[in-house]
């Protein structure tokens, strides 16, 4: 489905059967741009009076979403998620999701307001010693090294694969080959090495980048996109949201969890910043591809293609 065909269909769905006391005929959809890709489909929606955030995604991609819905008391009760209002079903498309209280405020710049990098690391501390939540989630128990695996192999496989059926043209074939490869070492990194051969419990965000944290007018901090959240590597949540205070201003990620930590949790921190800066050369390529919106295309494609040229001196700078 084209984007304006299914921001037409959302319309037209709310206008018909408007949730949470939205006036019936007055609302009016606007998509918004998700800069973390374009999977999702994300929609302000307001009838004059009220505003909600919608966020959708196609029926494969649906299970995330209702973990989140399943748990969201507690999550809106002790770690600043947004409140859901409810879970909209978009009949006749193959779209579905949750519908938000509305945020107005600002995505976090960590490099220029830091000094709400503690309180995060408090709230991601509790939530990893929250086994109330992890038992909800039904997750097992898993090893660190699958917690590694289920974080990157399908996610350099999978973008690796956009960008080889629709290369952009700044993309060499020997720089593709390179990133190939790259990943691939990455990749067996998690079960070759001793750091990840302990086991977590913890329930873990596992996407908590700065973009998914936004500061509201009043000054506090919301944490966006649990749909991510599973039992994973409590290093793995600490080095996606430190990695810009580590590799754009170089910061110590040590001087800020405050907390001695095992040699095991070192290594894997330091493995996962590599990662993860790995992913940030690969991500904007699939981007650039997957972009599907003809107003955005040109503005998102200049941007990926700076920054999959920025984090890729950086991890030659850093790894080769």
């Amino acid at each position: 489905m084209e984007p304006c065909d299914l921001q037409r269909n959302v319309q037209a769905w709310f206008n018909s059967n408007p949730p949470i006391n939205f006036r019936k005929g007055h609302v009016r959809v606007q998509r918004v741009l998700n800069w973390g890709g374009f999977v999702t489909s994300s929609f302000q929606v307001t009838d004059g009076e009220r505003t909600a955030h919608l966020k959708l995604e196609r029926s494969a991609e649906q299970v995330q979403m209702q973990r989140w819905l399943a748990v969201q008391q507690r999550l809106e009760q002790h770690y600043r998620a947004p409140r859901i209002l409810d879970w909209i079903d978009i009949r006749g498309t193959d779209h579905a999701g949750l519908l938000f209280e509305h945020i107005d405020g600002v995505t976090w710049d960590i490099g220029s307001r830091p000094d709400w990098v503690q309180e995060i690391v408090k709230l991601l501390s509790k939530l990893h010693q929250d086994g109330e939540l992890a038992r909800a989630l039904g997750d097992p128990a898993r090893s660190y090294g699958d917690c590694w695996e289920l974080r990157y192999r399908e996610l350099f496989e999978e973008d690796l694969k956009a960008v080889r059926g629709s290369r952009p043209p700044f993309v060499s074939s020997e720089l593709l080959e390179w990133m190939e490869q790259e990943s691939k070492e990455i990749i067996a990194i998690g079960q070759a090495h001793k750091a990840f051969e302990g086991v977590s419990r913890s329930a873990c965000h596992l996407d908590l980048w700065q973009d998914n944290v936004m500061l509201d007018k009043s000054g506090e901090f919301w944490i966006l996109d649990w749909d991510g959240l599973a039992v994973g590597d409590p290093a793995e949540d600490y080095a996606t949201l430190l990695w810009p205070l580590v590799h754009r201003h170089g910061t110590d990620w040590r001087e800020v969890l405050g907390v001695n930590v095992d040699e095991a949790f070192e290594a894997r921190m330091e493995f996962h910043l590599r990662a993860i800066t790995l992913d940030y050369v690969v991500d904007p390529l699939a981007d650039w591809v997957d972009c599907d919106v003809p107003e955005w295309m040109e503005e998102v494609r200049a941007r990926k293609q700076r920054e999959h040229v920025e984090y890729l001196d950086l991890y030659r700078r850093k790894w080769g």
